[in-house]
């Protein structure tokens, strides 16, 4: 180290085979000289109260590196207002043959900056950020940012979210959103789709039923699409049919509606024929709602003269404001 010492010192030995002694002046200043102690022409050395690693120049002996101990659990590296780079290196063959990873601040850019780098014969490698022991996120020679294992790391928590997230292109999914605006969602993809309803081999009437909850559909607009369609052909179909009543709540009161169907089988606008299976009905329709009460489904049922009329039903619906 180069910094102030106690008092004078004089090695009893030599530094390198030069020679050269390492000494105080009793002054405060460590120095290594060619013509012995006291310091005369010809040294080299640092002063100052601030302790720094030495390093050996090759020529005239040690010199003050720009690392220093600032105290005693912090190490520092500046020289001034010069820029510093910290190397490492994973091979080394001279100054232009080399693979290693390089900090620095690059005035150019206006940022620190870690980066990989290699000249000649050295090959590029990536980053990678890890913790216990194993690399977890790497950003890779082709500049991708991507986990280092496949479907295995998460950005934020549940607690800690990342706020915002500004795409140029494409968003890629391979699963579904589970929630959209802070809801739970049942749809694919990003739709906001707050409630669904897949039922086959329905046999009977359908009781009034919740479709979305308040908590989920509170006060807003929204869309409801359906699909009702038969499964099983009857001998004797006679009048059998089904049809789909929603419910809902708005500014003035309960409503229902027994939605339009359009497709094939269909009788006044709004009830599908049982017991042929090309029959089907499908229609959207949009409410308002207050948010006072659940959104509810319900169908009706007649039954064939001869065999079972059996119907499917799906429904989603999706918040438009």
């Amino acid at each position: 180290m180069i910094g102030t010492p106690s008092g004078n010192l004089i090695t009893a030995g030599t530094v390198s085979g030069s020679g050269q002694p390492l000494c105080t002046d009793g002054t405060g200043s460590l120095t290594i000289t060619t013509v012995g102690c006291p310091p005369g022409t010809g040294t080299l050395g640092g002063s100052g109260t601030t302790p720094q690693f030495a390093y050996w120049t090759n020529t005239n002996g040690l010199g003050a590196a720009p690392l220093s101990v600032t105290n005693a659990n912090t190490v520092e590296q500046f020289n001034g207002t010069s820029v510093q780079t910290f190397n490492v290196y994973g091979t080394y063959t001279n100054v232009s043959n080399y693979e290693r990873a390089s900090l620095a601040y690059i005035p150019g850019d206006g940022y620190f900056e870690l980066q990989t780098q290699q000249a000649r014969a050295g090959a590029q490698h990536g980053v990678c950020f890890g913790v216990n022991n194993s690399c977890k996120w790497a950003v890779d020679t082709t500049t991708a940012f991507k986990p280092f294992n496949d479907n295995t790391r998460d950005i934020g928590t549940a607690s800690l979210r990342v706020r915002d997230f500004y795409l140029g292109r494409n968003l890629v999914m391979s699963g579904t959103a589970t929630t959209y605006n802070g809801k739970a969602t049942a749809g694919t993809g990003l739709a906001p789709i707050y409630g669904t309803v897949s039922v086959t081999g329905q046999t009977a009437a359908i009781a009034s039923t919740t479709l979305c909850a308040t908590s989920t559909c509170g006060t807003g607009q929204y869309e409801l699409n359906y699909y009702m369609d038969a499964t099983v052909a009857c001998a004797t179909a006679g009048s059998a049919a089904a049809s789909l009543t929603m419910g809902w709540t708005d500014e003035t009161n309960a409503k229902t509606l027994q939605v339009p169907l359009n497709g094939a089988g269909i009788s006044c606008g709004n009830s599908l024929a049982l017991g042929t299976t090309t029959n089907f009905g499908s229609g959207s329709v949009t409410i308002w709602s207050a948010g006072s009460a659940n959104l509810t489904y319900s169908t009706s049922y007649a039954g064939c003269t001869t065999g079972t009329g059996t119907y499917a039903l799906r429904v989603a619906v999706r918040q438009l404001q």
